[in-house]
């Protein structure tokens, strides 16, 4: 008997412009496979819009066949959320090769410093009366200022550190 010859899995190929870029190429197979996975789970979720069957649906089955119908639809919308995640971040990632080559974009984030400065600058606009959202229920309302901390009308003490996430700066 001859063994049985395995089938290999279908390998997709793109063609680039440049023949030496293998991470573009790497990017597409991996977001053609997860478009590949989402398209198998859609077949599961999008065969019926009410998987139980009780509003004018299929009367006929059984407890137990709905229970499972229900089940493997909600399996297969749990396994659909990171697969669509996946493909945002994949999707990205061929658009910023295609865009950029394998170089990484210039980086456009400004440094620490530069935020530091920002929240410096911020902290000495407070003035009495201004609104300062802390991430509470409701922002607080600047009673008194001095240089490194600032008390509100309820007469809490707010540190620069605490309204920036920076130490006080010794000069501006």
């Amino acid at each position: 008997m001859e063994a049985k010859e395995r089938e290999e899995p279908m390998k997709i190929t793109f063609a680039t412009d440049n023949a030496s870029f293998p991470e573009l190429d790497a990017a597409r197979i991996k977001l053609a496979e997860i478009n590949a996975k989402i398209a198998k789970l859609q077949r599961i979720t999008g065969r019926n819009n009410n998987p139980a069957g009780d509003i004018g649906g299929i009367r006929s089955w059984s407890r137990k066949r709905k229970e499972r119908n229900m089940d493997s639809h909600i399996n297969a919308c749990t396994k659909l959320v990171p697969l669509y995640q996946g493909q945002k971040l994949w999707a990205a990632t061929v658009e910023r090769l295609e865009k950029h080559g394998p170089t990484p974009p210039p980086k456009t984030a400004p440094t620490r410093e530069q935020i530091a400065a920002a929240a410096f600058e911020m902290f000495n606009h407070y003035k009495p009366g201004d609104k300062i959202d802390v991430g509470g229920n409701s922002p607080i309302t600047v009673a008194k200022k001095n240089r490194a901390s600032v008390i509100d009308t309820m007469g809490e003490k707010w540190t620069f550190k605490e309204l920036t996430g920076f130490d006080v700066p010794l000069t501006p």
